[in-house]
């Protein structure tokens, strides 16, 4: 195995690049997403193990290490090259533990056969379940037919009503100065419940390199001031399905998350899209997400893994 820090040299791009199109599959299997993560505390790390096999985690501060999604590899392989890692850096990089969110059977993977796998190491329990919410693009109506739909619909002739509404789309997002963005995604901190794990300077980050890597992005102006912004982009291997990986507003006006979502959906359908994954949700951000009648629902599980 070999562990890269320098993921933007030529050599370890390429390397990347081979490793995503042969086995990546989340909406984190991506190399300006992980890139966007770097800061004093925190590098983003590439391992390899040959044959187009990978992952990506960060290593903070502190021994604090966490994997970004699973392993890129055939899904049998995936519990032992995850072990072969865990090994190395618990007794090479001096790592203290290390935060996975993975679906249930990887966590059973890790567990069938510990003293195999990872002998050395402790499996802790379950901190937190996460879920991702996938919308059926295809079904979905621009019109908000049908009583489910009523308050969503009701918001939406709202926004269209009392406000000048302008929206730009794909490139024009980069128009707006990143002082604007900086204003509308400081709001959207300050809204946010001291709970939240989303990182405001990544966001920034990723404003700033100029969405690079996104498929499909839209500003939302309402009354000539910048008030929302989302951005997406496809699942690697399985275009049919985009990732919501940039939803955020500056919470000025009641239902404005539910407007600016609804406007998304209409142009990524529009884009030819049949999927929408709608990012990992605790319960309560699962419950606001299930208005919007989601077609599936993945499970997901947080857990350390330490000495």
């Amino acid at each position: 195995m070999e562990l890269f820090y320098n993921l933007d040299s030529d050599q370890v791009k390429n390397i990347i690049e081979k490793t995503i199109s042969s086995y990546g599959f989340s909406a984190e299997h991506n190399h300006n997403y992980i890139m966007s993560y770097a800061s004093k505390e925190c590098k983003p790390i590439f391992a390899y193990f040959g044959d187009n096999k990978g992952l990506f985690g960060l290593e903070w501060d502190d021994g604090f290490w966490q994997l970004i999604s699973e392993v890129m590899s055939p899904m049998n392989e995936r519990a032992a090259l995850f072990s072969e890692f865990c090994r190395y850096i618990f007794s090479d990089k001096n790592a203290k533990k290390i935060l996975l969110e993975v679906p249930p059977i990887f966590r059973k993977e890790l567990l069938k056969d510990n003293t195999k796998l990872l002998p050395e190491l402790k499996i802790g329990a379950i901190t937190k379940k996460l879920y991702t919410p996938i919308i059926s693009l295809e079904e979905w109506n621009s019109t908000l037919y049908g009583p489910g739909y009523s308050s969503l619909r009701k918001a939406k002739n709202r926004f269209f009503r009392l406000f000048n509404i302008k929206i730009l789309k794909g490139k024009d997002v980069n128009h707006i100065s990143i002082v604007e963005y900086t204003k509308m995604v400081d709001a959207w901190r300050k809204n946010r419940s001291p709970n939240d794990i989303a990182s405001y300077d990544d966001y920034l980050s990723y404003i700033k390199n100029g969405f690079k890597g996104s498929d499909a992005q839209l500003a939302l102006i309402i009354n000539d001031k910048l008030c929302g912004l989302s951005v997406a982009w496809r699942l690697p291997n399985n275009h049919d399905t985009i990732y919501y990986g940039i939803n955020l507003h500056d919470y000025s006006i009641p239902e404005l998350g539910e407007f600016l979502a609804v406007i998304f959906f209409e142009m990524l359908k529009s884009q030819g899209y049949k999927h929408l994954d709608f990012g990992s949700s605790d319960e309560g951000l699962l419950n606001y997400k299930k208005k919007f009648h989601p077609k599936s629902i993945i499970d997901y599980v947080c857990f350390y893994i330490r000495k």
